[in-house]
C-alpha cells in the first residue's frame, strides 16, 4: 500500500517504511528513523544517507 502525508505524526502512526520524494525523484528511504532524520534536517534538500 502507498499512503502519502506531509504529516509525521500520521506517518509514525500508520507507517513502517517511509520513501521522501523531492522534486519528483527519491531522495530517501528507509524506516521511521527516516523521519528523525527530517525532523533534524528541516530544510528538506539534502540527501539522508541511505544505508
Amino acid at each position: 500500500m502507498i499512503y502519502v502525508s506531509h504529516q509525521a505524526g500520521e506517518i509514525q502512526r500508520l507507517c513502517s517504511q517511509v520513501v521522501r520524494i523531492d522534486e519528483g525523484r527519491v531522495a530517501a528511504a528507509g524506516g521511521l528513523e527516516l523521519l528523525d532524520w527530517e525532523l533534524q534536517h528541516p530544510t528538506g534538500r539534502k540527501q539522508h544517507p541511505v544505508s
